[in-house]
């Protein structure tokens, strides 16, 4: 038996779960699952992990000042 045949159908759900875009019913059944589930519960929350290391690593992704973000665009028309 694959890893394919053992997954829950609840886990394609997990994604949408996270960002809270499922429908009322759909939520439900995920919560549900949840209760009953410890792997799709650990599934949940290292999506949880994921999710927060992205937004803390993009909120820390240094950005030029608009002064140097403005001599760069000066050279590229200068090369224009």
């Amino acid at each position: 038996m694959s890893t394919e045949d053992t997954k829950h159908p609840v886990s394609d759900l997990l994604p949408w779960y996270l960002n809270e875009t499922l429908s009322q019913e759909e939520q439900q059944q995920v919560q549900g699952h949840l209760t009953n589930c410890a792997d799709c519960r650990a599934e949940l929350e290292e999506m949880r992990q994921l999710q927060g290391a992205i937004q803390e690593g993009s909120v820390k992704q240094e950005r030029p000042s608009s002064t140097v973000f403005r001599r760069v665009m000066d050279r590229i028309r200068e090369q224009e």
